[in-house]
């Protein structure tokens, strides 16, 4: 699904202009709006779609841990068990099976590619390794093993890159 979100003020009224395309097909798919009054209004239902998501790829399976641990420190942190939709258990179980997962994944050079299978990937071993240090960060358990592997996966690659690596990608790294 694509999610946009737009912030603002508005002191009386507000527009906002959604443009749909003219072929659009209206027997196909949905359109929600939702308003909030903070820009992090929809985050625990956006956590829930992630937490069911059913396809478990390296990037899914890292976006899963890095918002599941963030709103389990929100909770910690707030001294709450549940807010709205979402409870403490369901995102610690997220961040754990999420862990399991890119254990279970994990390429024997420390890097990360989209599945077990395949070559590794810079961008998603960086990406895996900051949802490992979310993770971490938040308290849960993480496999020293796992976070120090994938770092000297991408010191590797920082020092003589297998691929030509944009200035951006090498400073995300």
């Amino acid at each position: 699904p694509e999610v946009v979100s737009v912030a603002g003020n508005a002191k009386s009224v507000a527009e906002e202009v959604i443009n749909l395309p003219s072929d659009i097909d209206k027997t196909l798919g949905e359109m929600s709006v939702d308003f909030s009054p903070i820009l992090g209004g929809n985050i625990f239902t956006s956590e829930n779609y992630l937490l069911q998501y059913p396809y478990e790829c390296s990037e899914q399976t890292a976006s899963k841990i890095i918002g599941a641990a963030v709103l389990s420190k929100i909770l910690k942190s707030a001294k709450v068990e549940s807010l709205e939709n979402m409870n403490a258990k369901d995102l610690n179980n997220g961040v754990s099976s999420g862990l399991q997962r890119l254990a279970n994944i994990q390429h024997s050079d420390g890097g990360f590619g989209w599945w077990s299978q395949g070559e590794s990937d810079v961008c998603l071993t960086a990406y895996a390794a900051l949802a490992l240090e979310e993770a971490k960060t938040g308290g849960f358990t993480v496999a020293d093993q796992a976070l120090s592997q994938a770092t000297h996966y991408l010191a590797q690659e920082l020092a003589s890159p297998r691929h030509e690596m944009s200035l951006d990608l090498q400073s995300y790294v």
